[in-house]
């Protein structure tokens, strides 16, 4: 991201000196919500295992009159690579599963004849797996939105890509790939003999207290009463309307289709928080969040759904990751050393939301600095 160097230049201010004023939250995403031109935007700062600020301004609809609200639920993206990661590391903590268990383990009899047997579990969700990244050019895409029932959905898109050659020998090349995550996803609820989205809830969400996610739009027929997506159309928002089609399919459910409010959202983030710290935290080995935010070898550096980035000067990770459906966009950033992260969600995808996040989160970090050094400042004698 291109605010490392802010970022960076921040954390010399929190050794300076001086008074700064106060930034409320609220007047932040204000101010980016109108700089951007954005429906929505949703914001949040976690500060030593406590969510130090959250809020939300803007619209539900744009052309509409209701305002979101800081309860609002909003759609996560590839965040949710992070999630199903996090599942399946509880998963090996059960022992149902183990990181080196294949695809010809789960599938022997679908994968007798392909490239596809030997790909791991762990290379699946760090995107070493050498599946194809791209679908959306293959002829059988377009039908993944009419497989109602999502569990069925990833057996077909296993089996329309069993016979696609890989792009590497699993292990080696680093290859974002929605592809990989829903056959992680897949082979997880082959497994438990429970769909993905069930096991979600039952092993993630109800053991962290986030009962406000749930699987596609915030907004469905019937319940119009959320966040809308809106796509980007020639620097304008336009209203997605949200019915299946407007989210992934749910064959990729695992690869980036949660939705969930911010509040429930950052529980999420401070588990992992504290797993990077190496505290307990009741719900995860420190050895098993250990695995999940230790990047392959190789570049780029990627981990479980994390981003990691070494900041050695200052001795520091940045673990990080961002996530759109085209109609959402939200990014989270976790700096353990410092013990903080931010997260920042929009109901509009595209150029502008992107760049807005990254303004967001940046100026997020400032109001945290300011805070904690002003905090200092009192406490001192």
């Amino acid at each position: 991201m291109r605010n490392f160097a802010y970022i960076l230049g921040l954390f010399f201010l929190w050794y300076s000196s001086g008074n700064a004023a106060e930034i409320s939250i609220r007047e932040i995403l204000q101010q980016n919500l109108k700089k951007h031109n954005l429906p929505a935007i949703a914001g949040a700062i976690i500060d030593d295992n406590e969510i130090l600020a959250l809020d939300a301004v803007g619209l539900r609809q744009l052309g509409g009159h209701v305002e979101v609200t800081p309860q609002d639920h909003f759609h996560l993206g590839s965040c949710t690579k992070a999630m199903t990661a996090t599942l399946a590391a509880k998963l090996v903590e059960y022992g149902r599963v183990e990181w080196q268990t294949t695809l010809q383990d789960v599938f022997p009899q679908q994968t007798v004849h392909t490239e596809l047997g030997p790909i791991t579990l762990d290379q699946l969700l760090v995107n070493r797996s050498g599946l194809l990244g791209k679908l959306t050019d293959k002829p059988f895409w377009p039908q993944m939105w009419d497989i109602v029932n999502p569990e069925w959905g990833r057996a077909a898109l296993f089996r329309n890509i069993m016979n696609i050659p890989l792009q590497s020998n699993p292990g080696t090349e680093y290859l974002y790939s929605n592809t990989g995550y829903a056959l992680a996803g897949h082979m997880l609820e082959t497994i438990m003999e429970q769909p993905w989205e069930v096991l979600m809830k039952t092993h993630l969400f109800d053991p962290l207290g986030m009962s406000s996610c749930g699987f596609g739009p915030p907004a469905f027929p019937g319940h119009l009463g959320a966040p809308w997506g809106h796509r980007e159309v020639q620097g304008l928002a336009e209203p997605v309307f949200p019915d299946r089609f407007g989210d992934n399919p749910g064959a990729i459910g695992p690869a980036g289709t949660v939705h969930c409010s911010m509040g429930d959202w950052s529980k999420f983030i401070m588990a992992h928080l504290n797993g990077a710290q190496n505290k307990t935290s009741g719900y995860l080995s420190t050895s098993l969040f250990k695995k999940l935010h230790t990047p392959w070898p190789g570049k780029p550096s990627y981990a479980m759904g994390w981003g990691v980035t070494e900041l050695n000067e200052q001795k520091m990770r940045l673990l990080s990751h961002a996530g759109s459906n085209s109609f959402f966009y939200a990014n989270v950033m976790i700096l353990p050393e410092m013990n903080f992260a931010v997260l920042t969600a929009m109901n509009q995808g595209g150029s502008r939301a992107t760049r807005a996040a990254e303004e967001v989160l940046s100026q997020l970090i400032e109001i945290l600095v300011v805070y904690r050094r002003n905090k200092q400042n009192t406490l001192s004698p």
